[in-house]
């Protein structure tokens, strides 16, 4: 009996230590006997999972990752001495991937190993699909069935780095000196902010933007070079530069500036010519459509690159030219900026607003240069000069005037004023003391009353400015409320005209700073520019306009709402039945 007890020991220590159990029988007289043997075989499977960097279950060009082998053992007996191999049925160009084999050294029923395969793809990976085969052997020859898996490998994708936008800044804030009219002037230092967006479906790393000039006489005021880092499919930066055009410059009016784009592969980078004149406005780089980009071949996941917000104001750009002819139409374009007086605040897109009306009446709306009265920062002289005095009303603009035949368009934009103890309304001429404007302002009712004595053909009036006493840039009136003025109806006296006001008499006009305009003239552009032509007949008329700038839903009411939380109501009178311009 204690012989038996060994021996039963002894198969319970070889089950263990081989997989195999062994019944056997040992006497003090005799070897052992075999009685049983029985083997508990091992059951191996192999599985992969793929690691990838953006988890999109493809190997991509310059990606790394991982094939993570599972090898699990389903059988009662144990598995020893394992080698797991992962081979490549078929290389493909661009690929590294690690098949040494794994080694395992035993794996108990019921459990399983993950082992990982590191792979490494290089640029120059092609549109391919990789077969990789699974295998592995086992001491006992207790193997798993072979698994051959296939991945889609992908080819670079390349980004597209491009100049969507750029923008021109020539006031006198920052590092910029100029006189706001959305132009480069000799003499003038202006700063210029581009847009750089990655337009293409692949990432573009470590990018840098140099500005360069092959002219020494543009001097420039800041840096020049720009690291914007990594950007990935539709991503954008902005950079700004400032430069100084010399008053005595003699070199081409397309100044020869451009941006060096590079980035981190070399071979994606670009150099872009930036599209800026002498004298004239600027200009968008690239016309953006948005649409979803594709990509040939393999199915791909695609990124919808949406435009890059907009530096260039839409109506300072691509200005509507038309056949319309006014040759005898006579035009004052007034805006008035910058004030003498310390207590009055300026108007900060005054100046632009009259450039670029300016450019409208040249360009869409018929007129001559030499008929348009230009005036930047216009004084008490100054407007006496044009409109004349209430004793005399034969100024410049009666004397260009003819008789029953001419056309005329004014614009303004500048402060108003009230005179508090009259309640009339007033200009206020750059040098005019907002406190005592019945004495230095220009008054609103000489100003109707002298052009009743043009005998203009028709007249069509735009004023933007308020005439309460307060503006968006502070009070003209010291310690005391708005006013509302009392101005005689101008149709009474003008029954050819019509009339725009950008508020009522106790509003503030308010400005549109993402545009660079008073909000009034950027809806008034816009709907020159061809907007409030609604029924597309591609006729505008006064009606037309003056139910675009009135529009609550879309117009400078909803707009004064929206930026500043007030009331603005645009006031339009008089024969709105006219053309105005035929595109």
């Amino acid at each position: 009996m204690k012989n038996l007890c060994k021996s039963l020991l002894l198969s319970i220590l070889l089950a263990d230590s081989s997989g195999y159990s062994q019944e056997k029988t040992t006497t003090a007289d005799s070897p052992p006997i075999a009685i049983n043997l029985q083997r508990l075989p091992a059951a191996l499977s192999l599985s992969m999972v793929l690691r990838d960097d953006n988890h999109n279950a493809a190997i991509d060009a310059e990606e790394q990752g991982s094939l993570e082998v599972t090898l699990k053992n389903d059988g009662p007996g144990k598995a020893y001495a394992l080698h797991v191999a992962a081979n490549v049925v078929q290389t493909v160009g661009g690929l590294k991937l690690d098949t040494g084999a794994k080694e395992v050294p035993v794996l108990l029923p019921g459990k399983s190993t993950t082992l990982t395969f590191s792979w490494s793809a290089g640029e120059q990976l092609v549109d391919s699909r990789l077969a990789v085969r699974l295998s592995a052997t086992e001491k006992f020859n207790n193997v798993p069935a072979p698994k051959e898996i296939t991945m889609e490998t992908r080819a670079l994708v390349p980004p597209d780095l491009q100049v969507t936008d750029i923008g021109l800044d020539d006031d006198d804030q920052g590092e910029s000196y100029g006189n706001s009219n959305g132009k480069i002037e000799k003499g003038e230092s202006v700063e210029i902010e581009a847009v750089v967006q990655n337009r293409g479906q692949g990432e573009a790393g470590n990018v840098t933007v140099k500005v360069e000039s092959s002219d020494a006489n543009l001097f420039f005021l800041s840096q020049r070079e720009f690291a914007l880092g990594d950007l990935p499919p539709g991503e954008f930066r902005k950079v700004k530069f400032a430069f100084t055009v010399p008053p005595n410059y003699t070199g081409a009016p397309r100044l020869p500036l451009s941006l060096q784009i590079s980035e981190s592969r070399g071979r994606f980078g670009k150099t872009v010519p930036l599209a800026l004149e002498l004298n004239q406005a600027t200009k968008r780089a690239t016309e953006l459509v948005a649409e979803k980009v594709e990509i040939k071949g393999n199915q791909r996941q695609t990124v919808d690159i949406a435009d890059a917000p907009s530096l260039t104001v839409d109506v300072d750009i691509n200005i509507p030219p038309t056949t319309t002819s006014r040759p005898d139409a006579i035009a004052v374009v007034i805006g008035n900026r910058y004030y003498s007086g310390k207590d009055v605040p300026g108007v900060d897109y005054a100046i632009r607003d009259a450039a670029v009306m300016k450019e409208y009446l040249l360009t869409t709306l018929g007129y001559r240069e030499g008929n348009v009265i230009y005036w930047e920062n216009a004084t008490k002289a100054q407007f006496e000069a044009t409109f004349g005095t209430p004793a005399d009303h034969r100024g410049r603009l009666f004397n260009l005037v003819k008789s029953g035949k001419s056309e005329v368009f004014i614009y303004y934009s500048g402060h108003g004023a009230p005179d508090p103890e009259s309640r009339q309304g007033y200009f206020v001429p750059v040098d005019c003391d907002p406190s005592l404007v019945r004495l230095n302002g220009y008054s609103l009712n000489t100003f109707y009353a002298n052009l009743a004595k043009l005998n203009a053909a028709s007249m069509v009036v735009v004023i933007d400015a308020c005439f309460s006493g307060v503006s968006q840039g502070g009070s003209l009136l010291r310690q005391i409320s708005p006013v509302r003025i009392a101005v005689e109806n101008p149709l009474l006296v003008l029954p050819n005209a019509v009339i725009f006001t950008s508020a009522t008499g106790d509003q503030v006009s308010s400005w549109y700073a993402d545009k660079k305009h008073s909000l009034f003239t950027y809806f008034f552009l816009k709907g020159l520019r061809g907007e409030a032509d609604k029924n597309a007949d591609k006729i505008l008329t006064l009606q037309e306009l003056a139910d675009f700038v009135s529009d609550g839903s879309d117009g400078v009411p909803y707009w004064a709402r929206r930026l500043h939380n007030r009331e603005q109501t645009p006031m339009v009178s008089g024969a709105k039945g006219m053309t105005l311009v035929k595109y």
